[in-house]
C-alpha cells in the first residue's frame, strides 16, 4: 500500500528586474520519496501578485514542460482586493507529474511587468509516496462516525523580525481529528494593519515538515476566514492525544511590531464505533 502524504516545495527565484528572465533555476527534491507534482504558486515577498509572471519548468525526465516561446503563464498570484483565498489555490498541473527522489527541476521564470519584484519564490504543491510503514501515518477506523470540528491556534509575533519554533496544537480529546482546511485571521490586539512576508512550516509530532521552506501564509491558510479556504491534499490525520506543530518567520520590514493572529483548522472529529 502507498501512503501519500502533504508536500511543498518552495523554489526561491529573487529579484527580477522588470521584461527580464532569471534562467535555469535549480530545485534539488528531498531523497527519501518520490514526488508527485499536482500545482504551481508563487509570491514575491511584500505580498503583492505575479500576475505578470511566466514559468516553465522541466518534467520527470528532464525536458522542459513548454518550448522557449510559449512559457506556461502562473495565472493569478498573490493578494488582490476583494478576492481573499485566490492565494491558497495554485495554478493546477494535469496530468500530475512525478519526479524520482533526489530529482533535479529546473525553472526559467520571467516578469513581463514594467516593475521590478523581489524576493520573488515558487510553490510545488503535491505529494510524496511512501510505502505504509515508512512513515507516521495514522488512519480511519474500519467503522466510525464524523462531525465537523474546529481547532484553533492564537499566535503573538512582537517583533518586525522573528522566528518561533514549535508553536504547538496539542489535541487533547478522546476523538481523532482530521485536518481538511486552513485560515486564519488577524486579531483586533494586532498593530499590524496586515501580515506582509509571513512564513510557515507544519510539521507532525515527529518533527517532519509538510515543507522543505517557509511557505508563505497566504499559499496554506487563505486570510480573513475567507468562505474558499486552504485545502490540505491529502488531510492530516491527528489521532486523540496527538500534537502539530508550527515554526513561523515573520520578516515585515518596518511598520508597527506587534503581530498577533488565529489559526483556524477546520475538518471532522472522528470516533471509532462498533458494528
Amino acid at each position: 500500500m502507498i501512503i501519500e502524504r502533504h508536500q511543498d516545495y518552495v523554489v526561491n527565484v529573487g529579484t527580477v528586474p522588470a521584461g527580464i528572465t532569471i534562467p535555469n533555476v535549480l530545485k534539488e527534491l528531498n531523497t527519501d520519496a518520490p514526488f508527485c507534482l499536482r500545482s504551481i504558486g508563487g509570491w514575491r515577498a511584500d505580498r503583492n501578485d505575479l500576475t505578470h509572471g511566466k514559468l516553465r519548468y522541466t518534467d520527470e525526465l528532464n525536458n522542459w514542460t513548454t518550448s522557449v516561446t510559449t512559457l506556461l503563464g502562473t495565472g493569478l498570484f498573490g493578494f488582490l482586493p476583494g478576492r481573499t483565498g485566490m492565494n491558497s489555490l495554485p495554478q493546477p498541473v494535469y496530468p500530475q507529474r512525478v519526479y524520482q527522489p533526489g530529482a533535479n527541476v529546473w525553472f526559467d521564470f520571467t516578469n513581463t511587468s514594467a516593475d521590478e519584484w523581489t524576493g520573488v519564490k515558487l510553490l510545488l504543491r503535491g505529494v510524496k509516496l511512501f510505502e505504509e510503514g515508512a512513515i507516521y501515518s495514522p488512519r480511519y477506523p474500519d467503522h466510525y462516525r464524523s462531525l465537523p470540528f474546529c481547532q484553533q491556534l492564537s499566535v503573538s509575533i512582537p517583533n518586525n523580525t522573528q522566528t518561533l519554533l514549535n508553536e504547538e496544537l496539542s489535541l487533547v480529546s478522546t476523538y481523532d481529528f482530521v485536518i481538511q482546511s486552513l485560515t486564519a485571521v488577524e486579531l483586533k490586539t494586532s498593530a499590524q494593519p496586515l501580515w506582509s512576508n509571513l512564513g510557515i512550516k507544519i510539521k507532525d509530532h515527529w518533527g517532519m515538515a509538510f515543507s522543505d521552506d517557509y511557505v508563505q501564509m497566504d499559499w496554506l491558510f487563505s486570510s480573513g476566514l475567507a468562505s474558499r479556504p486552504g485545502l490540505l491534499y491529502p488531510e492530516i490525520y491527528m489521532q486523540a492525544n496527538d500534537n502539530l506543530f508550527f515554526d513561523i518567520a515573520r520578516t515585515d520590514a518596518g511598520g508597527p511590531t506587534q503581530l498577533d493572529f488565529r489559526m483556524c483548522l477546520a475538518g471532522m472529529r472522528v470516533q471509532a464505533v462498533n458494528v
